[in-house]
């Protein structure tokens, strides 16, 4: 596995409790594929790939992690074209437009109905974290991803006190 976009995190020196704690909080963070109604969500996964035990590689206060995610896909314009049907067979009954908390219901409604049957998009995240120089590397160009990343780091272990990385001088120093 090669890493093509880094994004760098720093966190204090002293953090060496973290490696033990990997290992013991991944149970509660293991990833679940989206359930019927619910448009996303993350875990950890095998940084070997599907179908392997290990959910990090480690090696003398380092680490190699995937997070895994999934997305639900449910364009904008197919709900609105739901709602529109609703709204149109619900005047043809009344004889009178629908009103705006109706409409709101109608789009919750729509949600509940259509969530089931949308398409999961995967997604995999890999990082490098290493504790005994006190970096974070996230494999990606987003900064939103990459925060994601240590977000679920941060759950896995209770607290994470991590921060964008330093830009070091020619001479070594931040």
């Amino acid at each position: 596995m090669f890493f093509r976009n880094l994004t760098l995190f720093r966190f204090p020196d002293g953090i060496t409790s973290a490696s033990r704690s990997l290992t013991n909080s991944w149970p509660n963070t293991f990833f679940v594929p989206c359930g019927p109604l619910e448009l996303q969500t993350r875990g950890w996964v095998s940084p070997y790939g599907r179908g392997e035990e290990m959910f990090s590689v480690e090696h003398c206060n380092q680490a190699l992690l995937a997070l895994g995610g999934e997305d639900k896909l449910l364009p904008t314009a197919i709900i609105n074209q739901h709602i529109a049907e609703k709204v149109e067979e619900l005047e043809k009954q009344r004889g009178r437009p629908v009103g705006t908390r109706e409409r709101r219901k109608l789009k919750d409604d729509a949600l509940t109905e259509l969530l089931p049957r949308a398409l999961a998009r995967p997604s995999r995240l890999a990082g490098y974290l290493d504790i005994a120089n006190g970096w974070v590397v996230v494999d990606s160009s987003s900064r939103k991803a990459a925060e994601g990343f240590i977000s679920a780091l941060r759950i896995a272990l209770g607290s994470f006190p991590a921060g964008p990385g330093a830009r070091e001088n020619r001479h070594g120093r931040s």
